[in-house]
């Protein structure tokens, strides 16, 4: 009769403990950042253009977004080119990336531009200005 008891607390206390593991997000210091990322840039979003949208069961709506940027300034690493394009998702549950607008002016950490398509050095490696700061 005792073990039926206790698969029950255990089930239970499985249930409760999950979800809050699962939902901690770590977030990198911004000297890793720095350190991991070969281009740093800072930029204005010129244009942001929407590709796909799909539902997935645990993030919710999925957009898939293009934002096209200007180069401000480069703060570490070369590039030879003056605006790049940055592939970026939102959802409807905290996505690591950020949601560009138009308009917005950021640091970008980014990893890589290839044939004019940017990569972030981490998901998340946006850090945008408010409003009314620099440049």
């Amino acid at each position: 009769m005792k073990r039926p008891n206790l698969i029950i607390i255990v089930s239970l206390l499985l249930l409760i403990a999950t979800p809050s593991f699962a939902t901690k997000l770590v977030r990198n210091p911004l000297s890793d950042l720095e350190v991991k990322s070969h281009i740093i840039v800072i930029g204005k979003v010129t244009k942001t253009e929407l590709k796909l949208v799909e539902d997935k069961p645990v993030f919710g709506t999925m957009r898939h977004y293009e934002a096209t940027v200007s180069v401000i300034s480069i703060l570490k690493g070369k590039l030879e080119i003056q605006s790049f394009t940055l592939p970026f998702t939102t959802c409807d549950i905290e996505c690591f990336d950020v949601e560009l607008k138009e308009g917005q002016k950021a640091t970008f950490f980014l990893q890589s531009v290839e044939q004019g398509i940017a990569t972030l050095s981490f998901p998340g490696g946006v850090a945008i200005f408010p409003e009314g700061y620099f440049y």
